[in-house]
């Protein structure tokens, strides 16, 4: 008899994770990842009492692999960084993209970490310091809705240009709009104020 194959919480949620991403991913259920680990589905329920839990999980992994993409150093700026992780995670995972932005609010929680994660990674940005905290996260803000719009845009196979290159074009065109405008306004103000 051959030996008994032992899973770890890890095995599990990666399993889940890939079960995610597939594209005839109809639900997440216990058989369907004890399908891709070729097991039986006492290996899951060993470390989640219930789907609901392990569902949690793998919302917490994609997070997690999400601000990796967002941390990488794809540029010199961070908050262009940012952006062109948001968009090249949802280019090579779309459903997991879809299944933490999309497909409902039961992990607003963790949307919203993601988001104050974003904002530490946009203030070591040289190219933002001028603005204050509020005026960073503005700039956040109309850069998320950007980049949520073509995120989800990639995940329905709409743009058909997903070369990093198109990808950077399309988040500098706007981005850099946006940046530009903010700083002038901070220095509008500035010489308003002497």
């Amino acid at each position: 008899m051959p030996p008994k194959k032992h899973f770890t919480r890890t095995h599990i949620v990666d399993a889940a994770f890939n079960v995610i991403n597939s594209p005839d991913a109809q639900d997440l259920t216990a058989r369907r990842v004890a399908e891709y680990l070729n097991s039986s589905t006492q290996p899951v329920y060993s470390y989640f009492n219930s789907m609901e839990e392990l569902k949690r999980a793998v919302m917490e992994e994609i997070k997690d692999r999400l601000i990796d993409y967002a941390k990488k150093n794809h540029t010199k700026y961070e908050f262009l960084n940012i952006g062109l992780g948001v968009l090249l995670f949802a280019k090579k995972y779309p459903y997991s993209y879809r299944a933490l932005f999309l497909e409902g609010n039961d992990y607003r929680d963790l949307i919203l970490d993601f988001l104050t994660t974003l904002e530490t990674l946009m203030a070591k940005d040289n190219s933002v310091t001028i603005l204050n905290t509020e005026q960073q996260r503005s700039l956040l803000n109309k850069m998320v809705v950007y980049t949520h719009g073509l995120a989800s845009l990639i995940c329905a196979d709409i743009i058909e240009d997903t070369t990093q290159e198109a990808l950077l074009g399309k988040l500098m065109e706007v981005g850099g709009s946006l940046i530009d405008y903010a700083i002038q306004q901070v220095r509008k103000s500035r010489k308003n104020m002497k």
